[in-house]
């Protein structure tokens, strides 16, 4: 849960953007919006699908580490699992909506990526790195990994301050991604 299942989830919520950035530089959502629907609507159902894929990816995590604790006989409260995996999609909610965001800004397949990978890496060395220092142990703050895990919810269940504020932020930026993504003319 430290490693692998937040990189699982930020990898499923940033191939849904990274789709949607790519559909428009190949002009395939040139084509789309020739049909009768909206840019709203668009960006929408890249919303409704990255959760979706995203919520697949983290629920099937819980229920594998379940199903090991489980398996071997180890004491690990079921509603620890339950709270480590409400805080694992809410991780990789807030950086596919950074990813979203990227794209509705830029257009482009790489602005997903790099921004996922960006938001990724750097607010990971930032959990890592900053409390060693306790100058800068509150800075950590700023790493969407610091309320997905200074709380360790797989010993201590869920902390639903920390996954309601990752939810809060993945719907600021994605709200911030309607009037960025409408308002940007198509590629040529």
């Amino acid at each position: 849960m430290s490693l692998r299942a937040p990189a699982a989830v930020i990898l499923a919520g940033a191939a849904v953007a990274s789709r949607l950035g790519s559909d428009e530089c190949s002009g395939r959502l040139g084509v789309l919006l020739s049909t009768p629907t909206t840019r709203t609507r668009m960006l929408a159902t890249a919303m409704a699908a990255q959760a979706t894929l995203v919520a697949l990816v983290a629920g099937l995590t819980g229920l594998g580490i379940w199903g090991g604790v489980k398996l071997g006989g180890l004491d690990l409260a079921t509603e620890n699992i339950a709270g480590a995996t409400a805080h694992l999609l809410a991780l990789g909610l807030f950086i596919g909506a950074a990813a979203l965001l990227a794209v509705a800004a830029l257009g482009t397949s790489a602005a997903a990526t790099w921004t996922a990978t960006g938001v990724g890496l750097v607010g990971y060395v930032i959990n890592t790195t900053l409390p060693m220092n306790p100058d800068l142990a509150d800075w950590a703050r700023i790493s969407p990994f610091h309320w997905y895990g200074a709380t360790n919810p797989l010993e201590n269940g869920a902390d639903w301050g920390n996954v309601a504020i990752l939810l809060v932020g993945s719907a600021v930026l994605l709200a911030a991604s309607f009037p960025l993504f409408t308002k940007r003319d198509l590629r040529v």
